[in-house]
């Protein structure tokens, strides 16, 4: 049999981190994968508030929990931990203390692994708007093209996404700590491997449920994202060394995007309110992808 590890890296969410085990134990279709399951939890809160969490779900559903307390906060930091924790796994599962599982989203992952020969597998995060009423232009920003199983990526995040462990082996801590308080850990380290040779797929059909709370469905809030994403692409693509074609590229990109934003923009009162955000986000994109060239950081967890 192999072992599949989930790894979740948590703080300050202790009922997300409730409804993410819910859903695990209602996993479905695993038997023809031959897999064990066991879970590694690395909680960054000080002082620790999910113990009593994981100890409920290894008596009372029988889950194989490896639980930690990591002081030093960051996200790197917990995520290096959750790995740790996860020593002797097959296969690792990153997801995110914020979402569920559908009941089939990790017997999709491990059949598009398979079917594909992939070293890792990205699946998908569809909103849930924990708030009844959400502006459809806001709505647009978290839902997602869809795409077809199989397609290669050039990186992912890790807010689904299932790594083999042999093109992490040899390696204690996979997440850089110089974005331990910035995120992006996850695109440096996926890019790395898919630079060093690793197949990255497309899961269509594996879900994992991204619960939105009403603090992000502002426009202020996805425009500091955008800002935030976009600094740190540049910030990776300066540390892998990407060359000047390719930096030529991303900056004559960037410039098209922030004139197509001003575009979309400027003249507000012949555009509706989603063409008016998605200008703002070209814009947004555009200023934040140029900044990170000039190693702009902008903090996003706690440290």
């Amino acid at each position: 049999m192999r072992q599949l590890c989930l790894c979740i890296s948590t703080y300050n969410r202790p009922e997300g981190l409730t409804k993410l085990l819910e859903s695990v134990v209602e996993q479905k279709g695993l038997e023809p994968h031959n897999v064990t399951i066991c879970i590694a939890i690395a909680d960054n809160q000080t002082p620790p508030a999910t113990e009593a969490i994981a100890e409920h779900f290894r008596i009372n559903h029988q889950l194989e929990i490896r639980w930690q307390h990591e002081a030093v906060q960051g996200i790197t930091y917990a995520r290096n931990t959750t790995f740790r924790l996860a020593s002797g796994a097959d296969m690792y599962l990153f997801v995110d203390d914020d979402e569920m599982l559908d009941p089939f989203c990790i017997a999709e992952m491990l059949r598009v692994k398979e079917e594909f020969n992939a070293d890792m597998v990205y699946g998908n995060a569809p909103p849930v708007f924990e708030q009844e009423s959400v502006a459809p232009w806001i709505k647009d920003y978290f839902t997602k093209e869809l795409v077809e199983d199989g397609q290669e990526l050039g990186y992912a995040p890790t807010n689904c996404l299932l790594i083999d462990h042999s093109v992490l082996r040899g390696m204690d801590a996979p997440f850089d700590h110089g974005f331990a308080h910035t995120g992006g850990e996850d695109t440096y380290l996926t890019r790395t491997l898919v630079k060093r040779g690793a197949k990255l797929v497309k899961s269509a059909h594996a879900n994992a449920y991204d619960l939105v709370p009403p603090e992000r469905c502002t426009v202020a809030w996805i425009l500091k994202r955008v800002k935030r994403e976009a600094a740190i692409y540049s910030l990776i693509s300066l540390k892998l060394s990407d060359g000047l074609l390719v930096y030529s590229l991303r900056w004559a990109k960037l410039g098209i995007k922030f004139l197509l934003g001003a575009l979309l923009t400027l003249p507000y009162l012949l555009f509706t309110r989603t063409h008016k955000l998605k200008g703002l986000i070209l814009i947004w994109d555009a200023i934040g992808g140029f900044l990170g060239y000039f190693s702009y950081k902008s903090k996003a967890y706690t440290g």
